[in-house]
């Protein structure tokens, strides 16, 4: 049987990693199924029937003051199209709310735009080194297993940094397993709040987003990749049983997702770049809206960003708000 860390490791991509990375990997013409005909299926017949105390349908929380309520939904930026996730009081708080947010604009051209000129300079050694100077054969060892199991070869990710590989290798992965980020909890919810006329706010941009991965120190962009490489082979079928967990509002495993080991993302750094700041950072956003602005508001983030101690929801109540959920 294999250990949570590496399921943990491989599912960060559907509830950590950044949408703006997921929208520029996974272009038009790329974000296709691959082997699994109906992954969707999996996941729910995984999933645990519903109950009393483990409702049916993704975790949400809420948090209101006297005139200020948000309702605070985990997402999964890549689903397969056929799984069914939105429960009556998603849709309820959804259709409640003026306001949406999400991590970052992913979809404006202007937010393309931007992603495309920034990954070059962010993502790409500038130095002329490629991703085989900076591994140890044991590294590269693993993320050559990675390729082979993806069918891509060494050559297409020379070019990148660590840091980039690691995600590329983990997008595809899901792709071939039948994920797509079109079925994703942003891109289905952002395509309705902008038919609604809902106002789309976002924490963060795109080119902030990829900023994130550039600065992480080189060893610990390499421990991501190396971790990502490994459970990619060990246990392909991580995204399945993670993803039912989530759709079942299974808060346990989001929050060892959010708070085991290191996160299961290599480095206690990477796990502080990509989920404890940006926690905090957004709460003072949240906050600082709930003193500011009356009205109902939706936030749709990645789920790991709302389990645990050092989730949105937990850092709120600390900050003297009420939030209630599972």
């Amino acid at each position: 049987m294999t250990t949570l860390a590496p399921r943990l490791r491989v599912a960060s991509i559907v509830s950590i990693v950044s949408p703006a990375l997921l929208a520029l990997l996974l272009a038009p013409g790329c974000d296709k199924s691959g082997e699994s005909a109906k992954p969707g299926e999996r996941a729910q017949a995984d999933a645990a029937p519903a109950t009393e105390d483990a409702p049916q349908g993704p975790a949400m929380w809420v948090a209101k003051d006297a005139d200020t309520t948000v309702y605070m939904l985990g997402t999964v930026h890549l689903l397969p199209a056929e799984l069914e996730w939105r429960t009556p009081a998603i849709q309820a708080a959804f259709d409640e709310a003026k306001v949406v947010y999400f991590e970052a604009d992913v979809a404006s051209p202007e937010a393309q735009q931007s992603m495309m000129a920034a990954l070059p300079r962010l993502g790409t050694f500038q130095d002329g080194r490629t991703l085989s100077a900076v591994l140890d054969a044991e590294q590269l060892a693993a993320v050559q297993g990675a390729l082979d199991a993806l069918g891509m070869p060494l050559a297409m990710v020379e070019p990148m940094k660590p840091w980039l590989v690691g995600i590329t290798l983990e997008s595809q992965a899901a792709v071939k397993s039948g994920y797509a980020a079109d079925s994703g909890v942003e891109m289905v919810l952002g395509k309705e709040a902008a038919a609604a006329g809902k106002q789309l706010r976002y924490f963060e941009t795109a080119e902030q987003q990829l900023g994130i991965f550039a600065a992480l120190p080189e060893a610990d962009q390499v421990a991501f990749l190396v971790q990502s490489s490994k459970a990619i082979v060990d246990d392909p079928d991580a995204l399945d049983e993670l993803v039912a967990a989530w759709s079942t509002g299974d808060v346990a495993t989001l929050t060892a997702l959010a708070e085991g080991d290191d996160g299961g993302m290599g480095s206690e750094v990477v796990t502080e770049a990509l989920l404890v700041n940006r926690n905090r950072d957004w709460v003072e956003q949240l906050t600082t809206l709930m003193a500011d602005e009356p009205g109902v508001f939706f936030v749709a983030v990645g789920a790991a960003h709302l389990a645990g101690d050092q989730g949105v929801p937990t850092l709120l109540g600390e900050a003297g708000i009420e939030v209630t959920g599972p």
